[in-house]
């Protein structure tokens, strides 16, 4: 992608593995163009940014980004609105699915 994506779907995690890949397969299903999506990983030590990353073929636009140490929920959504590049935010929680 090039320039500011219209949407950026952001969705933070942590200790996400038991959700997270039905809710990239919620978003991955969408017919959307224009869209970046952005995983933002607080410190997780399951393997949820790896899960995120296994999903770069089927989202083309994809971010992984892992804190450096656990910041909380808030302050992981605050994280995710501030690195967002798109002119909207659409936020999806690691146990959120979206209707195609």
């Amino acid at each position: 992608m090039t320039g500011t994506p219209d949407v950026t779907v952001i969705v933070p995690t942590h200790q996400g593995t038991r959700y997270l890949a039905e809710a990239l397969e919620s978003v991955a299903a969408q017919d959307l163009t224009d869209v970046e999506v952005l995983v933002v990983d607080d410190a997780s030590t399951d393997g949820s940014a790896e899960l995120a990353r296994s999903f770069a073929d089927r989202i083309p636009d994809l971010r992984v980004e892992v804190n450096a140490e656990r910041l909380g929920a808030a302050a992981n959504v605050a994280r995710c609105i501030e690195t967002a590049r798109g002119r909207w935010i659409k936020p999806v929680f690691q146990d959120d699915l979206i209707d195609p």
